[in-house]
């Protein structure tokens, strides 16, 4: 919590969605490539970490700082059940899709389509996401919901 209140939850996802969006295209290079050794191993640590940085911690400190007081907790379990729900759904579907391709080039166009969603989110987070870094919940409640 106090790194990310020292650096800030839009700086943070940001970053995370451009440096996630690196690692899954060089991961989609590797599959359409068969590129081997430990660059696929290498690739998936650094998205992992990219994403623990960013989306992965910031996501739920954001689901609490978004809704106003009065609907709050309704906005963070619906928050939380829906994000639960497209991961479930996300780990579902990969199988189907992968087994739609004839070999692992496959699953390099896969990443390649999350490379491209991430990338998305870099522009989504820059025009949507209000930063709340030293901000109090009364403070962003007037500032989103009045303005």
């Amino acid at each position: 919590m106090a790194f990310i209140d020292r650096i800030g939850r839009k700086f943070m996802l940001l970053l995370g969605s451009i440096a996630m969006s690196i690692f899954l295209a060089a991961f989609s290079y590797i599959f359409l490539y068969d590129v081997g050794g430990f660059l696929p191993l290498l690739f998936m640590i650094l998205f992992v970490a990219s994403f623990a940085f960013s989306q992965g911690a910031v996501v739920w400190v954001l689901f609490a700082e978004m809704f106003p007081n009065n609907i709050r907790s309704r906005g963070v379990s619906i928050g939380s059940f829906s994000h639960w729900v497209f991961y479930s759904m996300l780990l579902f579907l990969f199988p189907v899709i992968k087994k739609s391709f004839k070999d692992n080039s496959g699953i390099g166009y896969i990443f390649a389509f999350f490379a491209v969603v991430t990338f998305l989110s870099f522009f989504f987070y820059k025009k949507y996401i209000v930063e709340t870094k030293g901000k109090s919940l009364e403070e962003l409640e007037k500032e989103t919901v009045a303005g």
